[in-house]
């Protein structure tokens, strides 16, 4: 049994290591192998810097095609908000869909099925520029107007380099702090009677204690919606049959990474204190990264 997880950064990695931790502790006959793919195009620039959708479509393509090919996955996991909402719009979807899932349902049908009995309640989207421009969040939640009468889409793309470089740093705290006085400021103006904030970005878990800093001063009434968590609750019950099918024997299971790109050292050291309370065994792989500068085709990359 093979799962890929990618990301166009490291914030699925958090999914694949909790992922891991997980499904290592059932028992089944079969060996079981999770590959994170770091999607990342190139050191110099990712696919929120990428203007023309058309190429940014094109690049994730090659990126599908190649993990179907080289890998021959059995489950492919999309975990990330800003590859998802490209997925559809990929040439090899209809070739894949039946074994890939992506991490927007868990952050709209999860959210409603959660959440029906709650009325007239302020929907707060923090997202990268690619997913609050797909407008993929609010185009869903719209819907259903009783129960978020109003939704505020966030764009802090900047926040993602900011957790990976360094988490705790006045920066990345200075990004949630701007982002919850936003959220406030709404939430004042009018008579709502609670606060959902979805993290619509893998990344941004790993900062949910700051969120909750900020939120707890604002006097807000608030519920953080982490769609990672769902994620992966999700692929453990897709697992769950299989394993309660040998429950006396031991599985093997092992966790690798694959990126295109060069992980410098310093990448290295910030990514393993965001995942150290996670998983050691998905430190060492980060450490033993497998890079393959030709795993995916980019293209020509232009932002005209």
């Amino acid at each position: 049994m093979k799962i890929v997880v990618t990301d166009s950064g490291f914030g699925g990695l958090g999914i694949a290591a909790r992922l891991y931790e997980s499904l290592k502790s059932h028992n089944s006959m079969e060996t079981m192998d999770i590959i994170f793919v770091n999607g990342l195009p190139d050191e110099k620039y990712g696919y929120n810097s990428i203007l023309d959708e058309k190429l940014k479509i094109n690049i994730f393509n090659n990126l599908l095609v190649n993990i179907n090919q080289k890998l021959k996955p059995d489950l492919i996991v999309i975990a990330c908000n800003t590859l998802s909402v490209l997925l559809k719009k990929a040439g090899i979807y209809p070739q894949i869909k039946d074994y890939t899932i992506d991490i927007i349902e868990f952050g709209t049908e999860i959210v409603i099925q959660n959440h029906r009995s709650v009325y007239s309640a302020l929907l707060s989207i923090l997202g990268t520029k690619t997913t609050i421009d797909s407008e993929v969040h609010r185009s869903y939640f719209q819907k259903y107007p009783c129960i978020f009468s109003n939704v505020l889409a966030i764009p802090c793309t900047e926040l993602v380099t900011a957790i990976e470089d360094d988490f705790e740093s006045m920066k990345a705290k200075s990004i949630i702090k701007s982002c919850v006085n936003k959220i406030g400021m709404r939430f004042v103006d009018s008579n709502y009677s609670k606060l959902f904030l979805i993290l619509a970005c893998t990344h941004f878990p790993y900062v949910e204690h700051i969120f909750r800093h900020y939120l707890e001063k604002s006097n807000v009434p608030y519920e953080i919606i982490n769609p990672n968590y769902f994620m992966i609750k999700s692929i453990e019950n897709i697992f769950r049959d299989r394993f309660k099918t040998f429950p006396n024997v031991p599985g093997k299971i092992k966790i690798s990474i694959i990126s295109k790109t060069v992980i410098t050292n310093q990448k290295i050291k910030s990514i393993t204190i965001l995942i150290k309370n996670i998983s050691e065994d998905t430190i060492t792989a980060l450490h033993d990264y497998r890079y393959i500068p030709d795993f995916f085709s980019t293209g020509n990359f232009t932002n005209s």
